[in-house]
């Protein structure tokens, strides 16, 4: 069993001066502390490549959140690396006793708020997770802070030691560990209906703001020309396409969830909580697909791109179920809990990716054609995610508050809206 050892320090401020002189250190941990005995101190093996994934993922997850990058210290790294030396040869975790007066005269002593996480743990990633689960190490990362001190080393015990000491002070220039993002031409969705561009899409027309949150998804092709679906199943035109009939609507029963449209833009699909599947326009009836009674399961819909009658619904569990003589998915996940979101299409067809609650990208290929390649994105730090924007092996994901994760890249972007949870659809153009 992998165990975590963290601790998180927090400040309490007490004015004295006009400054904020002192602080006071609150222990978290994730799992039973044994402190192991004082060993005589070793030479320590720093980590400045472990120190740069540190800062790249913080910093992701404060973009996630809605909040600007803190910049690598240099001076602060160099207080951080001893005491994290410190720790690592001694194999004993703890506060550095003496964190303000260092950071006061090897620093700066114009310091208005400062903090403290100390753990260890297999890698990087690992670590982090462990932070962000833990409300006292997250609520550092994701403090008022703009300047961050950061100290990794490899134990003699195989473990990563780490500290971040967190500072509130005069603004200074450095690296941050992210580049902006630069996704692919499309589009994502708001729950009140306004759509907002992403790369250098066009604008669409035509397309409603309910100025409420029942706006539900988005289905547009590369011209910009589609539907936006509200939550009763009304579909909405966008980029000058008519009103199609048919479909369900369920007035004042929020329970259509996607929405999907055949390749000719005349007819359309939209799901239902349940499962089943709804044609408008053109579009053939579907049927054969699993239907859960009174069951909010069903998360998303997607047509083959080469075909108009066929393709797959998912369920929150990860579950592909084929319609229209659509092949049997290989791939996937099965979550074995409702954490899958949303489904992004490959242009030609053979195949495409589940993205989850945690913007986690799982690659599936349609019968036997290539299994699309795997893409990582730090979205578990960074901040929920249910959609992606991705062509040619790179694109996006969009936390649910409108931040980017890069897929495949180190890039992110801070969230529109924040900690609000209002995304609710995405496009490729």
């Amino acid at each position: 069993m992998t165990r975590y050892f963290l601790k998180s320090g927090t400040d309490r401020a007490e004015t004295l001066c006009m400054r904020r002189l002192a602080l006071s250190f609150l222990a978290v941990l994730m799992t039973v502390l044994v402190l192991a005995p004082a060993r005589p101190a070793a030479a320590a093996s720093y980590s400045g490549e472990a120190e740069m994934a540190f800062l790249k993922v913080l910093n992701q997850a404060r973009a996630g959140s809605g909040l600007g990058p803190m910049v690598f210290d240099s001076a602060a790294s160099s207080v951080a690396r001893g005491w994290t030396g410190q720790m690592a040869a001694q194999r004993v975790l703890g506060h550095n006793p003496n964190y303000v007066s260092q950071i006061s005269t090897r620093v700066t002593n114009d310091w208005t708020r400062v903090g403290e996480n100390v753990g260890y743990g297999p890698s990087v990633p690992s670590l982090q997770n462990a932070f962000w689960n833990s409300p006292g190490h997250k609520a550092n990362e994701l403090g008022d802070y703009n300047r961050v001190g950061i100290g990794a080393v490899n134990g003699d015990d195989g473990n990563l030691w780490i500290t971040f000491d967190f500072i509130k002070g005069p603004a200074i220039s450095g690296p941050t560990g992210l580049n902006e993002c630069t996704p692919p031409n499309g589009w994502f969705l708001d729950g009140y209906g306004g759509i907002h561009n992403l790369g250098s899409a066009p604008n669409l027309s035509g397309a409603p703001y309910f100025g409420w949150d029942i706006a539900r998804d988005l289905a547009v092709n590369s011209t910009g020309k589609g539907y936006v679906l509200d939550g009763f199943g009304g579909i909405h035109p966008v980029g000058g396409l008519p009103m199609l009939s048919g479909g369900g609507y369920w007035k004042n029963w929020d329970i259509a969830n996607a929405l999907a449209v055949t390749p000719d833009l005349k007819g359309a699909y939209v799901l239902d909580a349940f499962g089943g599947i709804h044609p408008f326009g053109n579009a053939p009836a579907i049927t054969g697909t699993p239907y859960w009674k009174n069951w909010d399961i069903a998360r998303d819909l997607a047509v083959d791109p080469t075909s108009s009658a066929r393709g797959y619904e998912l369920d929150g569990f990860g579950g592909l179920h084929p319609f229209g003589g659509m092949p049997d998915a290989r791939g996937g996940k099965y979550f074995g809990a409702d954490k899958a979101r949303s489904i992004v299409m490959l242009p030609n067809g053979t195949g495409g990716y589940i993205v989850d609650s945690n913007g986690g990208l799982s690659p599936f290929a349609v019968g036997n054609n290539t299994m699309p390649p795997a893409l990582s994105t730090a979205a578990t730090a960074a901040g929920s995610g249910a959609f992606a924007v991705i062509k040619s092996g790179s694109g996006v994901v969009l936390t649910n508050s409108g931040g980017l994760v890069g897929v495949g890249s180190s890039c992110s972007t801070p969230a529109i809206w924040a900690n609000w949870n209002i995304v609710r659809g995405a496009a490729t153009a």
